[in-house]
């Protein structure tokens, strides 16, 4: 749940920096990497065990995962507050474009 409540905040918080340094010329967006097949679970047995039970098509390599947010970084077409998956525009929770709740989560 904590996991959950961070990704949430990381897009919350992308959209209001959008919205607070677009007229600046500067962007914010969040990008989902995935679920990346690196060492970063190596202290954690158990959702390591967990990780390298899935089918391999569903970890992506760190070089694919980068990609995603190179795109993001760089892309004319991204716009500025928006959450990417797969280099494309991906649907968010309501609470993200609620600028009461972005104003307060910033």
């Amino acid at each position: 749940r904590a996991y959950a409540h961070s990704k949430l905040l990381n897009a919350v918080t992308a959209a209001e920096g959008h919205n607070r340094w677009a007229a600046l010329g500067v962007g914010s967006v969040s990008v989902r990497p995935g679920t990346v097949a690196t060492a970063i679970t190596r202290h954690s047995p158990l959702v390591s065990s967990l990780l390298r039970s899935l089918p391999l098509p569903f970890l992506r390599s760190p070089r694919h995962a980068a990609r995603g947010i190179a795109l993001a970084a760089v892309h004319p077409r991204v716009e500025g507050g928006g959450y990417y998956d797969e280099g494309k525009l991906a649907r968010v929770n309501p609470t993200v474009t609620d600028r009461d709740v972005t104003r307060q989560a910033w």
